[in-house]
């Protein structure tokens, strides 16, 4: 399983216990995308860390819903590059998200966390920038037509006046073999027995 992920200098912090805890568990760094990681990117590369300049990406719309922007636009241009260049499983963890425990994952081509709470957005215009399931951990195996996942998740991105990944990788997952856990064990934003990633700052 190859592990990725993203950052800037903002979140260097967290960056560094997602990197200390997947070599622990897993015995590998994450390859990490620089997001703006100014001088924190020579210290990562020393350490032995893989570091990738960030690719060419789709740029926010205009006129997004009140208290919502958009923070990860690169991000399925970042797991096509990966995936174009490897033939193993993919676990994508935004930077202040880290794994807790060592797992391995069913045999699902891809495997995300439900939002909790969702509920509340329904009906309101924040309710496709939302969920269903959340788009900060992310696990794609290597099944045949993921290059074309990756690109129809971009295509819908780059169609959208108001572009965000959540909203189209949330429409886009649909016709896929897409198997959805708990947030609490995935992609938790609080600590429970049975989380598996923790994604809080």
């Amino acid at each position: 399983m190859i592990f990725v992920t993203a950052c800037d200098h903002r979140y260097f912090a967290y960056l560094k216990v997602q990197i200390k805890n997947t070599y622990a568990l897993f015995g590998k760094f994450p390859i990490v995308y620089d997001l703006g990681l100014r001088d924190y990117k020579r210290q990562l590369e020393q350490h032995g860390v893989k570091v990738k300049p960030k690719p060419a990406h789709v740029l926010p719309g205009k006129d997004y819903p009140r208290n919502y922007y958009p923070k990860a636009l690169h991000k399925p241009y970042i797991l096509l590059d990966v995936s174009i260049s490897h033939d193993e499983p993919i676990l994508y963890m935004d930077a202040d998200a880290r794994p807790i425990k060592k797992f391995k994952i069913e045999k699902h081509d891809i495997v995300v966390s439900e939002v909790d709470g969702y509920e509340r957005f329904k009906g309101t215009e924040l309710e496709p920038y939302r969920g269903p399931v959340h788009s900060g951990v992310i696990y794609l195996n290597n099944f045949v037509g993921r290059d074309q996942f990756l690109l129809n998740w971009i295509y819908d991105m780059e169609a959208d006046p108001l572009p965000s990944d959540k909203k189209s990788f949330n429409k886009v997952i649909k016709d896929y073999d897409v198997h959805i856990l708990p947030e609490i064990v995935f992609d938790a934003r609080k600590r429970a027995w049975d989380t598996l990633i923790l994604h809080a700052k």
